[in-house]
């Protein structure tokens, strides 16, 4: 079942876009700024550690310290260190159930990925109750031409991936190049640092080659 899509007041939203920005790049960026121009306020969360994945290589205040650095331009973009306060393993309904009683109703901006996995996280139930999703459509990840980007078979597609009890907003679009964080990492320990640098913004590429490189 495709969920109905409630467009009402949602750019009266504070939005939450956790993450691990292992390192963070051009993508995450991408993002922020459509966030940013798209939304009253954007609470950017570095997670300490995803507890779907790997603990991260950098560490957390490093990853916010970037953050804060590369987002400083946007004025309606916060970069939050609630994770890195708790030090621990945090699940999105903590931080959701947070910002909520601080703004009231908030959104929870999410990937394709994470759209899926949705209701397997904890408290499901409650995070449907609390949060309005915010589906992250990747136009890359759907479209083979430029013809189709944007088109409403691409939308049914990202909206498909949300379980009916979620309340949504309109998708919010999302262009440029293919990259994860773990593609970046995977060429670091390949040495291909040439082209980690058209991936990562200039003024980290020496930090990233450090850390990321050393560990290996």
């Amino acid at each position: 079942m495709v969920c109905q899509v409630d467009s009402s007041s949602q750019y009266s939203l504070v939005v939450l876009f956790g993450g691990s920005f292992d390192p963070p790049h051009l993508g995450h960026l991408e993002i922020i700024k459509r966030l940013d121009s798209s939304y009253k306020r954007v609470i950017v969360i570095p997670t300490f550690c995803n507890p779907f994945k790997a603990p991260p290589q950098a560490p957390i205040h490093t990853r916010i310290a970037w953050l804060k650095e590369l987002c400083a331009d946007y004025l309606r973009v916060e970069i939050s260190d609630f994770e890195a306060r708790a030090n621990r393993v945090v699940y999105a309904i903590e931080y959701v159930r947070y910002y909520t009683s601080k703004y009231g109703e908030i959104g929870l901006a999410l990937g394709s990925d994470a759209l899926e996995s949705l209701p397997r996280w904890r408290e499901a139930s409650e995070l449907a109750r609390l949060a309005r999703i915010v589906p992250l459509m990747r136009d890359f990840e759907f479209c083979d031409t430029a013809h189709n980007v944007g088109s409403p078979q691409t939308q049914k597609l990202v909206l498909e991936k949300v379980d009916s009890r979620y309340s949504t907003t309109v998708p919010l679009h999302i262009t440029g190049f293919p990259i994860s964080s773990t593609q970046i990492r995977a060429a670091l320990v390949r040495g291909e640092f040439e082209r980690v640098a058209r991936w990562v913004p200039p003024s980290i590429v020496p930090c990233v080659r450090k850390i990321y490189y050393n560990t290996h």
